[in-house]
């Protein structure tokens, strides 16, 4: 039933972050202020780790994180 319509968000199951910035232009999770600081959190553990890693080459790693988003769209790292 994934491409049946459903109440509120029509044919599908999940939006895509830009599908959710459109329909909801005015949501806080649209805010560019949260994006901005999703992206530093990401960029100072990274850089916090730069040393480390070692050269792979043509490899590449891939980083999972998880976050908080607070009431007053502050953000919390939970794990990388």
């Amino acid at each position: 039933s994934y491409s049946t319509i459903k109440e509120g968000i029509r044919g599908g199951c999940k939006w895509s972050l830009l599908q959710f910035n459109r329909e909801n232009p005015d949501h806080p999770l649209a805010s560019p202020v949260l994006w901005a600081r999703i992206k530093a959190i990401v960029t100072l553990t990274l850089l916090s780790i730069a040393a480390c890693i070692p050269d792979n080459g043509g490899c590449f790693e891939l980083f999972g994180y998880d976050m908080i988003v607070d009431q007053d769209l502050g953000v919390w790292l939970i794990e990388v």
